[in-house]
């Protein structure tokens, strides 16, 4: 918990997502969450998408224009503990198995372009101010996807990353005694 109050608080020194926005996306969340309950997966948390932001800005000063946009989206997640197998921004455009398409994206959420010629993958940053972080030409930088250069690439698609929930165990005072 200590972890997910330095993040938040990081972010919001940083002024990169706003309180409203947070409670906007835990109510989101909530909402999206109930939707996978039965499938035996859940989506990734508000304060996990904070953790993404975080490995972000820990990245950030280190990365450098070598990576391309997926390198860079692949670099960040595997910096915050969420690994998935590397896929091109055009794969994630398509959907992969370790990400779920929602329709309100939230802090951490990968937001994907496909133009048919070109395909562009970031992180949601403030998706009040629809910006996200990617490598851009001038190299790693926030952008908001609703400029002229990104809109006419299409609308974007949203992305959360989602996590297997493991079955209950029981507990050794749970089970029977063996004999």
């Amino acid at each position: 918990m200590c972890k997910f109050r330095m993040t938040v608080a990081l972010v919001l020194t940083c002024g990169i997502v706003p309180c409203n926005v947070l409670a906007q996306q835990t109510k989101t969340l909530r909402t999206d969450q109930r939707s996978h309950r039965r499938t035996g997966v859940h989506l990734l948390q508000a304060d996990n998408g904070l953790t993404v932001l975080a490995a972000a800005l820990q990245l950030r000063s280190q990365l450098n224009s070598g990576y391309d946009c997926s390198h860079l989206v692949h670099a960040v997640y595997e910096q915050a503990g969420l690994p998935y197998k590397y896929a091109t921004a055009s794969q994630l455009y398509a959907g992969i198995g370790e990400f779920r398409r929602v329709f309100h994206p939230q802090p951490g959420d990968l937001v994907v372009f496909d133009s048919g010629k070109h395909a562009h993958v970031g992180i949601m940053v403030n998706p009040a101010q629809r910006l996200f972080f990617s490598n851009l030409s001038h190299g790693p930088a926030v952008s908001s996807y609703l400029s002229r250069y990104w809109r006419a690439r299409g609308y974007p698609r949203f992305f959360r990353y989602i996590q297997k929930i493991s079955p209950p165990t029981r507990s050794a005072s749970l089970q029977p005694p063996t004999r």
